[in-house]
């Protein structure tokens, strides 16, 4: 099934709008069990441009954003298209996204032994280490 993916613009304060895609049917968020309708690009445009300058500014994100949205596209649907190195880097950076240590307790799960009772312990420092910099 085809991912239909949209520009959409959010109104924010001080004349602003935010520029989002939107998804359909949701996608998958990437390391989680949820699926989301919304990406925002963090790209704002004025929503009632004053002078050239701000009208330049707008054509310029606005330009931007829909390449933005055409790649996205290009991900979700037509994955036949990338390069074997193009999809690795995907897959790389779909990876980079999770959790360390949901990665590690992965991994600990396939450990036996005293060779898990070191990742166990390992993973218990890990976990106070983390809750030390909240």
């Amino acid at each position: 099934m085809t991912t239909k993916v949209t520009l959409r613009r959010k109104p924010m304060s001080k004349g602003m709008e935010s520029l989002y895609l939107d998804f359909y049917p949701p996608i998958q968020v990437t390391g989680k069990d949820k699926t989301t309708r919304r990406e925002f690009l963090k790209l704002h445009i004025y929503a009632k441009p004053k002078n050239p300058l701000h009208k330049q500014s707008n054509k310029q994100t606005l330009i931007l954003a829909e390449q933005i949205r055409i790649k996205r596209e290009n991900e979700l649907n037509k994955s036949e298209i990338y390069t074997d190195w193009e999809t690795e880097k995907l897959e790389q950076k779909k990876k980079g996204k999770l959790s360390f240590v949901s990665y590690f307790e992965k991994q600990m799960d396939k450990k036996e032994g005293k060779n898990y009772n070191v990742w166990f312990s390992s993973l218990a420092y890990l976990k106070d280490f983390i809750k030390s910099k909240d």
